[in-house]
């Protein structure tokens, strides 16, 4: 579970934040509407950075395994 922790420590941070301005922004907002659409925007937002994140991680793997190969 740390490790987790450890290797996920950018997006973990990042989430966080989000999550902080749209609890914010969802109670500031008193039109349930605008408020559906600020947790749509959320939901949106998490999934494509998750997916950005997962795709940077891995292309990182991908990097430091070629770099391994090319020194022996």
């Amino acid at each position: 579970m740390l490790n987790f922790f450890k290797e996920n420590k950018n997006y973990i941070i990042f989430f966080v934040i989000l999550t902080v301005i749209f609890a914010v922004l969802f109670f500031i907002i008193k039109n349930d509407i605008y408020r559906l659409l600020s947790f749509i925007v959320y939901s949106v937002v998490g999934t494509l950075s998750f997916k950005f994140f997962s795709t940077a991680k891995a292309i990182n793997t991908v990097k430091k395994g070629d770099i391994n190969e090319n020194k022996k």
